[in-house]
């Protein structure tokens, strides 16, 4: 495989990446969330020395990467289901356009047709005065004009039952829309509980671990190498509060006097901190 080649594929599955909603979402929350770190990057004139170490001290924390995960999923599972409701709230105003439009075109029908008594009883009295020659001429030119008219009414009937043909397919697609949606939506509820108690998880595994610092993380990574109920003093006031605040969180629980292992949680918030290299 040649560099064109390879360029070529990287091309190619950045582009599937950047398509994925879940991804592009992220990306997006993360660029808005982390702006003033990238700025700086960018535009300052500093060192590239300096500029990592500032970035480093002031805009390198775990929100900053798990907050734009956090909106990403949030935005990938409810815009979907906002839209379904916008199209379902939007069902009432397009049927009273319909109705709407069925109203104008019957008051422009029966406008024609009074326009055309008022022109043939106009004609009539102007040909009052003249000869019998004249009034056959009138009378056969009145006939072909109310021909033409019942064929330009005939014509425009026939125009109101394809609009009208139109408009009932127009309707029955909108209600056949309406019964997919609405089976969507009942798929987004079913599965909104399972969200939502994931995001509860990830809610309250990045609030622990927001509180953590480094003594505690080296508590847990003791008692995970050492399972069998590792016997952990107090040495100081440090240390009786990182045991204290593991407790609380219930990362570790007192199985005898001075003797503490570590549970479920405290595998899984290590698990977390070790995969994203938090610590």
């Amino acid at each position: 495989m040649t560099f064109a080649d390879l360029f070529s594929n990287l091309i190619e599955s950045s582009k599937e990446r950047i398509k994925n909603p879940l991804f592009s979402s992220i990306l997006f929350s993360f660029l808005i969330y982390n702006w003033r770190p990238i700025i700086f990057l960018l535009f300052s004139e500093q060192p590239i020395e300096e500029k990592i170490i500032v970035i480093n001290h002031v805009y390198c924390y775990p929100l900053a990467i798990l907050l734009p995960i956090l909106f990403g999923v949030i935005y990938t599972n409810y815009v979907p289901l906002l839209m379904v409701l916008i199209d379902k709230n939007l069902e009432d105003p397009k049927k009273e356009k319909i109705t709407n439009f069925y109203i104008h075109k019957n008051h422009k029908t029966e406008e024609q047709i009074e326009l055309a008594k008022k022109e043939f009883e106009l004609k009539s009295i102007e040909s009052g005065n003249k000869d019998r020659e004249e009034m056959i001429k009138e009378k056969d030119l009145l006939k072909k004009e109310i021909t033409v008219l019942k064929n330009e009414l005939l014509d425009s009937n026939d125009g109101n039952s394809k609009i009208i043909k139109d408009l009932n397919s127009t309707i029955n697609s909108y209600q056949a829309t309406i019964g997919e949606n609405t089976q969507q939506i009942q798929k987004l509820q079913n599965s909104q509980r399972t969200v939502s108690n994931d995001l509860y998880n990830a809610y309250n595994s990045i609030r622990i671990i927001s509180d953590l610092n480094a003594e505690d993380i080296k508590i847990l990574d003791e008692l995970r190498d050492k399972p069998d109920q590792k016997e952990k003093t107090v040495h100081s006031i440090y240390d009786y509060t990182s045991v204290e605040r593991l407790k609380k969180h219930k990362l570790i629980e007192e199985v005898s006097l001075s003797k503490y292992s570590i549970t479920f949680n405290g595998q899984n918030i290590l698990d977390i901190i070790e995969s994203a290299k938090l610590f």
